[in-house]
């Protein structure tokens, strides 16, 4: 449940899928600032979603990465709607590419839950760093090369 703590603050206690119980307080003005950078993250390189907020709600905010996934996921909504329209009006929305792959990402975000609801937080914790890795050993050999 949610209980309102000290002026600013959201207080919140969960039990994960292994049954390990989480208390954590969330910071309302550091929760701003956060999907501030996010969002600025996100509208100006594309990769606000995971890549950005999952790392700072995590180590950051101190979220369990149960939650830091799923909030992740519901912030997401947020960022791609106003950075998407933005990217709209510029004329930067490549339309051919997005029916398939808006196609794959509602079977595959579904699939994706459904996984890491069944999967530790350790473990998750553990795919996350090596999916970044990956991603930044990919990013500087194009910059490299």
């Amino acid at each position: 449940g949610h209980a309102l703590g000290s002026l600013g603050s959201l207080r919140r206690k969960i039990v994960d899928a292994d049954g390990e119980v989480f208390e954590y307080s969330v910071s309302l003005p550091l929760g701003f600032s956060v999907g501030f950078l996010g969002g600025m993250s996100s509208g100006f390189l594309g990769i606000g979603g995971g890549s950005i907020m999952v790392p700072i709600l995590h180590i950051v905010m101190n979220l369990p990465i149960h939650v830091t996934v799923a909030t992740s996921m519901f912030i997401m909504i947020f960022s791609s709607i106003f950075g998407t329209a933005q990217h709209l009006a510029y004329g930067n929305v490549m339309f051919e590419y997005t029916i398939p792959m808006a196609l794959g990402v509602i079977f595959g975000a579904q699939l994706g839950a459904h996984v890491a609801k069944r999967v530790s937080g350790k473990s998750l914790k553990r795919l996350f760093a090596v999916v970044l890795i990956l991603v930044g050993v990919r990013l500087l050999s194009k910059f490299i090369m």
